[in-house]
């Protein structure tokens, strides 16, 4: 299907801006699949004007920064990951693959 994009996600670079970096973006993840950025995670400080994710060179989704947490807990303790984005409703996503239940963390 043209109208959806997918890759693995095997590695990230995280980019946090302090208060006085832009007022409107408070941060960014950028996920990598064999050296390319295939998609940015868009972190947005107005939760209330976060606009639609888009696909450029690259995929964005955007998310509040509420939201900074829980994606960076995703791409740092699952594995293997991927995303998807389905450009005519532009939903986008950050998904594993199917995994055993009750694997847990080891440790």
């Amino acid at each position: 299907m043209a109208n959806f994009t997918s890759s693995p996600i095997t590695s990230y670079k995280v980019v946090l801006y302090g208060e006085k970096g832009t007022s409107i973006i408070g941060a960014f993840i950028h996920c990598y699949h064999d050296g390319k950025n295939v998609m940015s995670c868009v972190f947005y400080n107005d939760e209330n004007n976060v606009p639609a994710n888009s696909k450029g060179l690259r995929v964005d989704l955007k998310y509040p920064i509420s939201k900074f947490g829980d994606v960076l807990d995703v791409l740092r303790n699952e594995e293997p990951l991927y995303f998807g984005f389905i450009e005519s409703s532009k939903v986008g996503y950050i998904a594993t693959h199917t995994e055993p239940v009750g694997e847990g963390e080891e440790g």
